[in-house]
């Protein structure tokens, strides 16, 4: 489990540095956005990136429970969960099911405690409580995740403690990847997760249904996605990385930290390309793609990120 989960985290690493990269753009190199378009695209990718990194940390704590390991108040490193959870947050488990359901599922709760604890891979710093309810592990058929949030906030590990920003929503991911004819208890590659993030204490996705993250200065982003994330190549070999690409593909919506509403989708036909081949080289952002922003009162642009190749490169056209 744990080289496994370490190879689907991969994105999540993937999608952070796309956004220190796209939050640190060089004004003499970098096609051209207006100001407001490119505020959407930041905070848009800054939300993405906050809520994936969760998710990767879900995913690895729930392969890890329903495969049998110690659940409840854990700290100190069993069984590998040190690789997904620091030593600073606590995990605790009990049974649960869904409504009207015979089904023995599991409600986990990651508390990160109230004074800062710092994420495995040093990047973030978490506060608060993620709650989340698995009827079945996070790959098997057709698994449900549904996340709440209980004062949970989070900053990059270099900042000062004024940027923390609480996060005010719901997600739901749903395993949508194809069951092997052989076994119905698996499902097979391409692996792919529907994810969705909207409003908090919201039963159902809406598509006007907004996730906050609230900032200490007042301002805010809203946020509503409903995309899917797919381990395109790579996801037979669980122990190479160099072969491993992911598609992101969906549409985004909310306002940006001006209060600007904004809209973003793929390209039907272009999803965002993520190969690992070119993050070894420092590429961060989508090897290929096309990512289209609609700022209110602002022109439509297209960010086209290319042919595939390992490059920075991408073009923006009205």
């Amino acid at each position: 489990m744990k080289k496994q989960w370490n190879k689907i985290a991969f994105m999540s690493a993937i999608v952070a540095m796309f956004t220190f990269a796209s939050c640190n753009r060089t004004k003499d190199t970098e096609p051209k956005m207006d100001a407001e378009n490119a505020q959407s695209f930041e905070d848009n990718t800054y939300s993405e990136n906050e809520f994936d990194a969760i998710t990767d940390i879900e995913q690895g704590v729930s392969e890890h429970e329903f495969a049998g390991r110690p659940a409840n108040g854990e700290k100190g490193d069993k069984d590998g969960i040190n690789d997904i959870l620091p030593t600073c947050a606590t995990k605790t488990v009990t049974a649960w099911s869904p409504a009207g359901s015979n089904i023995v599922g599991k409600k986990i709760v990651l508390d990160f405690g109230t004074t800062g604890c710092t994420s495995v891979d040093g990047k973030r710093v978490y506060k608060g409580k993620i709650i989340s309810y698995h009827a079945k592990k996070f790959n098997a058929p057709a698994a449900i995740m549904r996340t709440e949030f209980d004062g949970f906030f989070v900053k990059r590990a270099n900042q000062p403690d004024s940027k923390y920003a609480q996060l005010v929503a719901t997600k739901v991911v749903v395993n949508e990847s194809a069951v092997s004819t052989s076994n119905p208890n698996i499902t097979i590659a391409p692996f792919k997760h529907r994810v969705r993030v909207f409003g908090a204490n919201t039963p159902e996705y809406t598509a006007d249904s907004y996730a906050k993250l609230v900032f200490s200065d007042g301002k805010s982003i809203d946020w509503n996605t409903n995309r899917v994330r797919t381990w395109a190549e790579g996801g037979s070999t669980p122990f190479t990385l160099a072969d491993d690409i992911f598609l992101v593909s969906g549409s985004h919506k909310g306002k940006n930290i001006n209060g600007t509403t904004y809209q973003a989708q793929t390209i039907e036909g272009s999803p965002l390309q993520f190969k690992f081949v070119c993050w070894a080289l420092g590429v961060y952002r989508p090897t290929k793609g096309k990512l289209q922003i609609a700022s209110s009162n602002h022109p439509t642009v297209v960010l086209d990120f290319g042919d595939g190749s390992c490059d920075n490169n991408f073009t923006v056209t009205q």
